[in-house]
């Protein structure tokens, strides 16, 4: 996890959690937390690879820090399953990507409605988050 400061960072982890309880083939699921460092997130990655794992499932803190040990995860055999964008490398097994867009127009409207026409401004305190734009500008249309 890149961290778990986000209520929807904390809904996809659990929901990830009961999907693996399902599955009685899943002996281990290890969750580490990157506290929002990409230099913490490698490293957790690098000691993961200590386990030999069977898979690894990330998102990335951002989308320009895991090409490197991406590459060695894959080099291993090991498939790599990317909840977002890894730039400088295709050697992901697949990557998921949710629909930014519609998540801020859908909360832009909720917050229209609940603040009946107030104006105000929305700041995205998460530095280099790569999905920013996207929502925000979905978010002020919501709210338009």
């Amino acid at each position: 996890m890149p961290g778990v400061g986000n209520s929807w960072l904390v809904q996809m982890l659990e929901e990830t959690k009961y999907e693996v309880g399902r599955h009685k083939e899943i002996s281990d699921f290890i969750v580490v937390d990157a506290q929002w460092n990409p230099a913490k997130q490698v490293a957790d990655l690098e000691d993961l690879l200590t386990k030999t794992p069977d898979a690894v499932i990330v998102y990335p803190v951002t989308p320009s820090s895991l090409s490197a040990i991406v590459e060695k995860i894959a080099m291993r055999g090991i498939p790599v399953i990317s909840a977002g964008p890894i730039e400088g490398t295709n050697k992901q097994a697949t990557t998921l990507i949710v629909g930014r867009e519609a998540f801020g127009r859908v909360g832009g409207e909720f917050l229209a409605q609940q603040l009946k026409g107030f104006i105000f401004s929305l700041i995205r305190k998460i530095a280099q988050a790569c999905n920013c734009h996207q929502q925000n500008k979905k978010r002020s249309r919501g709210i338009a």
